[in-house]
């Protein structure tokens, strides 16, 4: 069976082709649950068409998700409409990481790194500083007698 160059460029063109199918792919799947991941009652979002609000309710049974546009104004979007997470939901602390963030402690399994103390620089004393300063402002300067212009 013979070979053409041309059927081979065409086949390496095919293959380049899918390969980039399959990566574009994975990208949108992995998008996808990044944004499931973060689409949580309290986050901010904006749907597909421009419009910006704060995920109040999400029924996942009919795809349906509330959002509150202003105080005290909601809509009624279709899941797919929103298209992007803004800002995300607050994150409610356990009462454990609330102490631990009032006494300083770190939680359990959390690492924590020993601060290095702070190089101490070397100062002179202040009355040296000033005693200097009070010599040099204690010694007149000279002037020079101003010369005569001379005579042709």
């Amino acid at each position: 069976m013979q070979f053409d160059p041309t059927m081979i460029l065409m086949l390496a063109v095919l293959a380049v082709l899918v390969f980039f199918m399959i990566r574009n792919n994975r990208k949108r799947k992995r998008d996808a649950e990044e944004l499931a991941t973060k689409f949580l009652p309290g986050a901010e979002v904006m749907t597909s068409f421009g419009l910006y609000g704060t995920i109040v309710s999400i029924d996942t049974a009919e795809n349906v998700v509330v959002l509150e546009t202003s105080p005290k104004v909601t809509v009624k979007l279709h899941r797919q409409a929103v298209s992007r997470v803004v800002k995300d939901a607050p994150v409610s602390v356990p009462a454990a990481a609330k102490k631990a963030a009032i006494t300083g402690e770190p939680q359990f399994g959390e690492r924590t790194v020993a601060k290095k103390p702070a190089a101490k620089k070397p100062v002179a004393s202040q009355s040296a500083k000033t005693a200097s300063a009070s010599k040099a402002a204690a010694k007149p300067v000279a002037k020079k007698p101003a010369s005569k212009p001379a005579a042709k």
